[in-house]
């Protein structure tokens, strides 16, 4: 669905800090109504892993805004 991944697999593995800047125009491209959005979600691994062991450690996600 509306799943965007970051172009480094491993930018969840390094040590230094990581900004990722995601356009709404790549959920729109694949499909996604922004009018219908109510939520949304960060993960980390591969969808069907979720319920796989995960990793330790900290992360942290600040600055998340939208704009139009």
């Amino acid at each position: 669905p509306g799943i965007v991944a970051h172009e480094d697999k491993n930018a969840a593995t390094g040590d230094a800090w990581t900004e990722w800047v995601i356009p709404l125009q790549a959920f729109v491209d694949r499909g996604i109504n922004l009018a219908d959005v109510d939520r949304i979600a960060i993960g980390l691994g591969a969808k069907a892993g979720v319920a796989g062991p995960g990793g330790t450690g900290t992360m942290y996600f600040d600055d998340i805004r939208l704009y139009p």
